[in-house]
Order: structure tokens, then C-alpha cells, then sequence
């Protein structure tokens, strides 16, 4: 009897086997924490339900109610986490999570569904990682990620192509507030630095990355630092939203985003007595498009500087892309960049006030859909120019502005508003927000500076009393001749 199976049977059965030996087959085990008073050590074998520690070839999992403690000083390994709505502590101690497994593309997840979640890094705790981080994922999740003075470390790792049959490197991505679904909708993520606390990854961090389902991602640095290799986004994807809050420390990143298909807000301030300073060697965009599932998406960014330095390497870029809004405000401290480019494409206003400090080393461009406005607060005003630029364009169809809102000056004053090497195209400045029978506002285009001259115009009274005083003195100069 002649066999069934056709040559063209086992070419197929033969191309089936090699493709399923070739795919990413992961090798990890679930290693649960699962201690009877819901609270104790991660060194303790018994407290696991293997009775055993997770090692080179486990995940590790902290379910909801689970409190697991690293403070012995020792250094404990795991091929992956997943805190699943309880916490991890690392006080005192070391955990390093890295799969050997080149086939597993499972990233590490801190939180579930409708839980609250915790990674706590202390003063001297620290977590390693050779992977992706999500902080923040499952439907109406709450997760935090907080580094209280201790190390958040994420290198590079390596992962098999099985298509092409080779190893390539993937840098680690760092995700707060993310989902991948609308039926993980209202995920919240945070990440916290502060007391010294410090985050160093080799790869990229999102805030905000919703991949059109809903999600919040906050990241908060509070005296601490903060370096990634790669970019920096808040909002990322249509519906997400990420917010930034920079008090005091260093944050470093090849590039940022804000507002990228989702709303982004950061904030860049002074609020510790360890200076703050954002650092980005390539380009900032505020406002600008992302895709997902082949629709294009416009985000809405804002930044606002308070206090503290902000450097940026290449293009400061304010509304990014055509449709794209961004706003920028700078009401203390000093800014730099190469470049600054203010509704050039997309949306884009531009406010710096006294107090601050902004220096374009190049070009400084304000589009027809931007918007260009200094603000003069209080009492008090230096001789420094505003905004110290090489080159400077002027769309026409911009908007440009000097808000006298919070001026308070009772003497005439001079503002230096821009400087510059090359004289622009004149464009016409508005006054707005004052009493025109208490100030007068002339502008002043010269050959290196644009300056506002407001002139003081005492009220009635105010001024009778000058008049009889004047007279007064008249007077009494006659009487002694």
C-alpha cells in the first residue's frame, strides 16, 4: 500500500515545523508572591508559590492586596515583573529583571484593571532592567512608579529576528499612562523622582501614550535626575494625555515632544533649592501630528517656564505641523535654543515676560499663524533685552503684542524688547490691556534692538499737586531775590 502523504505534504509539514521552531517562543514561568499575611520579604523562598525565588527563567507577580520587600541589602534577579495591583519596595537592595530568552518580547508591566499599583525605589534600592516599562495599564488602573532617592537603571537588550535570522539590539522604552485598546480605557500612570532620586535608560520615554484608547501619564521630577538616550513625548497618540512637571533636579533627552496626536503640558519651574535644568541636544516640538491605525491626528502641546534653564540644542518649534496647535510661555527663568520657530506650520504663540531671559543663537521666525507677545509686569524693569536673537523674520500676517495688564510703573520706562544683529522688516506692535489715560506706548525699531517706551501720565490730582508745588518753588526763588 502506497503512502498518503504526498511530497507536497511534507514540504508544507517541513516549512510549518522550521517556522515554529524559528518563533519567538517564550520560556518563562510565573513565579507568584503569594505569603499568608500579604506582606513580607522577597528573599524568603517560602513566600513564593514555587517556594522558591524567581530566577533567571521567571516572571515574578505581586497581585493586588501583595506587598513584597526587598531591604536586606541583597541583590535578588528575575527574568520579568508583572505588578499586578500590589507593590514592590526595594529600600535597601538590588533587583535586576532581564530575560535571557532572545524569543521573549514580553515587556514588564506594573498594573491591571480597575487596581492601584506600586514600584517603590528607596534611598538604597535599585531596579535594573534590560526591557520595555509600562506604568499604568488595564482599564481604570492607577499606577505609580516612584524613585524616592534611590536607581531606576534600563540598558539596552538584545532580541532574535526570526524572519531574518539574526540578533539586533532594542533600546528600552519607558511608558506612563499607556494603553493599547478602547477596552483599556482610563489607564493612569506616574512616574516620581524625587529626594535625589534617580532614572537612567538608554531608550525613550512616552507620558501619555494612548494608541487611541484613553490614558494619562504624569512624570514628576522633584530634585532628582532624569536622563534618556533617546526622545521624550507627552501626549502621545490620539486621546492620551501627558503632563510634565519639572520643580527641580535635571531632566536630559535626545529630542521632545509635547503634544504628539494627544494634549501635552509641561511645566518647567524652580520649586527646590537644587537648580533645575532641561536639557535636550536635538529638536523641542510643541504641537505637532501622529498616526494611528492610518489616520493622522493633531496634538496640542503647552509649555510654560517659571524658573529654572532650559537648553535646546537644534529647533525650539512652536505649533510643528498644520493643524497642530502649540503655546509657550516664559515668565522666569533662561531659555536657549539654536532655532525658534513660532506658528511657521501649525498654531504657534510665543510669550515671554520680565523676569526672563530667552537666546536664539540663530534664526528667530514668528509665521503667519503665530503670534509674538511680551508682557511687562510690576514695578521694576532692567536695561537686559527680552529676547537676544542673530536673525530675526517676521511674518506680517503674525500677531504681535505688549500686555500691560500687570504693569505698575509710576516713572517712564524703556523696555528692551528684542535685540538683534540684523535689523528685520518692521512689524507693527499693539499695546493692550492699559489705561491710555494713564500711559502713553510708542515703539521703537533700531538698527540693533527693538525697544517700548511707556510714558507715565500722572492723574488729575497728582498732577495739580505737581503744578503747586512747581509754582511754590517759583516763589520762593523770587522772594530771595
Amino acid at each position: 500500500m502506497k503512502s498518503s502523504i504526498t511530497p507536497l505534504f511534507c514540504m508544507v509539514l517541513a516549512a510549518c515545523a522550521t517556522a515554529f521552531a524559528a518563533s519567538p517562543q517564550p520560556l518563562t514561568t510565573d513565579t507568584v508572591f503569594n505569603v499568608a499575611s500579604r506582606k513580607g520579604d522577597w528573599g524568603v523562598a517560602g513566600n513564593w508559590n514555587s517556594a522558591s525565588l524567581p530566577g533567571s527563567s521567571s516572571q515574578a507577580v505581586i497581585n493586588a492586596g501583595y506587598t513584597a520587600e526587598i531591604a536586606d541589602g541583597q541583590t535578588y534577579i528575575a527574568a520579568k515583573i508583572a505588578i499586578r495591583g500590589g507593590t514592590l519596595s526595594i529600600s535597601n537592595g538590588i533587583l535586576n529583571v532581564q530575560t535571557d530568552d532572545k524569543n521573549d518580547y514580553g515587556q514588564y508591566i506594573i498594573g491591571i484593571a480597575n487596581q492601584t499599583s506600586l514600584l517603590y525605589v528607596g534611598a538604597n534600592g535599585q531596579f535594573s532592567s534590560g526591557n520595555n516599562i509600562l506604568i499604568g495599564d488595564g482599564l481604570n488602573s492607577s499606577t505609580t512608579l516612584e524613585v524616592d532617592g534611590g536607581k531606576v537603571v534600563l540598558n539596552d537588550f538584545v532580541k532574535f529576528n526570526w524572519k531574518t535570522d539574526v540578533d539586533y539590539t532594542v533600546k528600552p522604552w519607558t511608558m506612563v499612562g499607556r494603553t493599547s485598546g478602547k477596552d483599556l480605557n482610563n489607564s493612569s500612570g506616574t512616574l516620581y523622582i524625587h529626594n535625589g532620586g534617580n532614572y537612567s535608560s538608554t531608550g525613550a520615554l512616552s507620558v501619555g501614550r494612548g494608541d487611541g484608547a484613553y490614558a494619562t501619564g504624569n512624570f514628576i521630577l522633584d530634585n532628582g535626575t532624569a536622563v534618556f538616550g533617546t526622545s521624550i513625548s507627552f501626549g502621545d497618540q490620539v486621546n492620551s494625555v501627558g503632563n510634565g512637571e519639572i520643580k527641580g533636579g535635571s531632566l536630559q533627552g535626545a529630542s521632545m515632544v509635547i503634544g504628539q496626536g494627544g494634549t501635552g503640558k509641561v511645566t518647567i519651574s524652580q520649586k527646590t533649592s537644587t537648580a533645575t535644568e532641561v536639557k535636550i541636544t536635538g529638536a523641542l516640538l510643541i504641537g505637532t501630528s501622529a498616526i494611528t491605525d492610518s489616520v493622522t491626528y493633531f496634538g496640542k502641546g503647552t509649555l510654560d517656564v517659571t524658573g529654572g534653564i532650559l537648553k535646546v540644542g537644534t529647533n525650539l518649534t512652536v505649533g510643528n505641523t498644520a493643524g497642530g496647535g502649540g503655546d509657550m510661555t516664559v515668565t522666569g527663568g533662561v531659555v536657549s535654543a539654536n532655532n525658534l520657530n513660532v506658528g511657521t506650520a501649525g498654531t504657534g504663540s510665543f510669550l515671554v515676560s520680565n523676569g526672563a531671559s530667552v537666546t536664539v543663537t540663530a534664526a528667530m521666525t514668528i509665521g503667519a499663524s503665530g503670534s509674538l507677545t511680551f508682557k511687562a509686569s510690576g514695578n521694576t524693569f532692567d536695561t537686559s533685552a527680552l529676547i537676544t536673537a542673530s536673525t530675526l523674520t517676521l511674518n506680517v500676517g503674525g500677531k504681535y503684542k505688549l500686555d500691560l495688564e500687570d504693569y505698575a510703573a509710576t516713572e517712564n520706562v524703556t523696555l528692551t524688547l528684542i535685540s538683534y544683529t540684523t535689523k528685520p522688516t518692521n512689524v507693527a506692535f499693539e499695546a493692550i490691556n492699559y489705561d491710555k489715560n494713564q500711559y502713553d506706548v510708542s515703539f521703537d525699531w533700531g538698527a540693533k534692538s527693538l525697544t517700548a517706551t511707556i510714558n507715565y501720565i500722572p492723574e488729575p490730582a497728582v498732577a495739580s499737586l505737581l503744578v503747586g508745588a512747581l509754582a511754590l518753588v517759583s516763589v520762593a526763588r523770587r522772594r530771595r531775590k
